[in-house]
């Protein structure tokens, strides 16, 4: 399980200091570090040098819809794909969207890397080109094939070795809730103000506040919103 799912910003820096690697060098190489819950896929983190378009394509959520994403999930061997690669497959015309967008800003072409972790995830570094350097893509992947897989395998170990080190420590899978500050935590997690709570629970705000706080230090959160969010990782909430 990964604290509110890779969120601590002094991990991800060390992450992508140690991804911009791959491009010395490579100046042309777009990479994409990914790593997704098998059991929540909603559950998604991306470390790239196209920071843009990967930003919206998880808002997006085009992972769900990814033709590459979605081999990803399902298989074991590295891959090349574009988008006339026999082995990419169109399901739904809404699979289009991707690669139409992507195209926009000459992401043409990739190889991609996968493993699947005995913690329930799975990670895929893809390699990506332009039109006109997708002849040096193959030629690198060619050459370096092993050597790219294992720089997969030793970048996620590292990358969990870390988040480990972060829950180690700020130990909230030891959290224990009390039967209100469970109820106050589950009705706030529903958008609900203090003042709605205490109606129906039937305390004051004061109190509501107070149970709140006590939430918050118990789960190393800063506020609220944070507090609910490590406590549906903890699956003290329902998602």
């Amino acid at each position: 399980m990964f604290f509110y799912f890779l969120k601590n910003n002094a991990v991800n820096e060390i992450v992508n200091a140690h991804m911009e690697k791959l491009t010395c060098n490579h100046p042309w190489l777009i990479y994409a570090y990914v790593i997704c819950s098998k059991k929540n896929t909603t559950d998604l983190a991306i470390f790239s040098n196209a920071t843009e378009w990967f930003n919206r394509y998880v808002e997006n959520r085009y992972h769900l819809i990814d033709p590459v994403a979605i081999r990803v999930i399902n298989e074991m061997a590295d891959f090349s794909w574009s988008r006339i690669a026999p082995e990419i497959d169109f399901i739904i015309e809404e699979n289009n969207v991707v690669f139409d967008e992507a195209e926009m800003i000459n992401i043409q072409s990739g190889h991609t890397f996968i493993l699947h972790d005995p913690r329930g995830n799975v990670a895929a570094l893809s390699l990506i080109s332009g039109s006109e350097t997708h002849g040096e893509l193959i030629r690198i992947v060619e050459e370096k094939r092993g050597w790219f897989q294992d720089f997969l395998v030793s970048m996620h170990t590292r990358t969990l070795e870390l988040y480990d080190s972060v829950h180690k420590k700020n130990p909230q899978e030891n959290v224990t809730l009390t039967r209100r500050e469970s109820e106050i935590l589950s009705l706030a997690s529903s958008g609900l103000s203090y003042s709605k709570i205490a109606e129906i629970v039937n305390i004051s705000a004061n109190t509501v506040k107070f149970h709140m706080a006590n939430v918050n230090k118990k789960m190393g959160a800063k506020n609220s919103l944070q507090a609910i969010g490590v406590a549906m990782e903890l699956g003290l909430l329902k998602k």
